[in-house]
């Protein structure tokens, strides 16, 4: 499901940028297309996307019902971690990091920064961390 909205988050930033500019974008060049539509998908509309569905829906909907943070922490990380199900090895890093990204949420208390837009830029910043050094070692 998640792949299916960044796919077609992706086609219409990608049909926008070529209306507006009157440009073509080569999206061919290996399984997950060219460089710019792979750092596209994974270090901005993921991070999005992703932010939504794991954190700030599930946030809303735990606080709405006066949950412990301790579930919301376990459920979210875990479907966060689901979410990326590539294999065992990847489901437990990123439950893991599903842990750090929920609890940035609930314990963020910016006043000129949105906790959504924080945990977000985080999550950006870890996959263009990871992004760079699988261009670098590639």
């Amino acid at each position: 499901m998640v792949c299916v909205i960044i796919t077609y988050a992706y086609g219409l930033v990608i049909w926008a940028i070529e209306a507006l500019f009157h440009v073509e974008i080569d999206q061919s060049g290996g399984t997950f297309g060219s460089k710019f539509s792979c750092f596209f998908a994974t270090c901005i509309a993921a991070p999005l996307i992703e932010t939504c569905l794991f954190q700030k829906i599930p946030y809303d909907a735990f606080a709405r019902r006066k949950w412990q943070n301790n579930w919301l922490v376990v459920c979210a990380a875990f479907v966060f971690g689901l979410g990326h199900a590539y294999n065992v090895a990847y489901i437990i890093i990123t439950t893991i990091k599903g842990v750090v990204l929920i609890y940035a949420y609930i314990t963020w208390k910016g006043i000129r920064v949105d906790k959504f837009w924080m945990v977000a830029f985080i999550h950006a910043f870890n996959n263009i961390f990871f992004f760079l050094l699988q261009l670098i070692f590639e």
